[in-house]
Parts: structure tokens; sequence; C-alpha cells
């Protein structure tokens, strides 16, 4: 969660403020979303399977392949 404080400080943002996207639920989605920031589940390599163990680690979006990550970053800029 450190690293999320930090990238969010260097850039002169507060945490709800932020998108966080990455490809493991445990490592990526959770913390970000304790942090209160929204967060994209990209589905790729050896962590695409992982399935959230509770609905608190469901992410705001789950894209598979750049395009959907386009479209999911639009969408929650709106």
């Amino acid at each position: 969660m450190r690293l999320f404080l930090q990238a969010a400080e260097t850039l002169q943002v507060k945490a709800h403020e932020c998108i966080m996207v990455g490809d493991r639920i445990d490592n990526d989605i959770v913390p970000a979303k304790l942090l209160g920031m929204r967060a994209i589940l990209f589905r790729t390599g050896r962590h695409r399977d992982q399935a959230p163990r509770t609905w608190e680690e469901l992410p705001d979006r789950q894209v598979y392949d750049v395009a959907g990550l386009d479209l999911a970053l639009r969408t929650l800029l709106r």
C-alpha cells in the first residue's frame, strides 16, 4: 500500500482520484480499493484466473487486452 500512496503523493493527487491497473487481486486490487482508489483488473499472465474471495475484492472493471483497458479508463474517467 505504501507504493500506491507514494505514487499518489508524487503525482500530487489524493488516492480516491487514482485508478490503479494491475493483474493480481491480492497485490493490486485489494490494497488499491482499501485506499479508496478505483481499480482495473487486467486479466493476463499466470494470475488471470485468480478470483475474488469477497465482494470487497471486486475490481471496478476487468479487461483482457489494451483495447479493453482504453475503454475501461474512458468509462471510469467520465
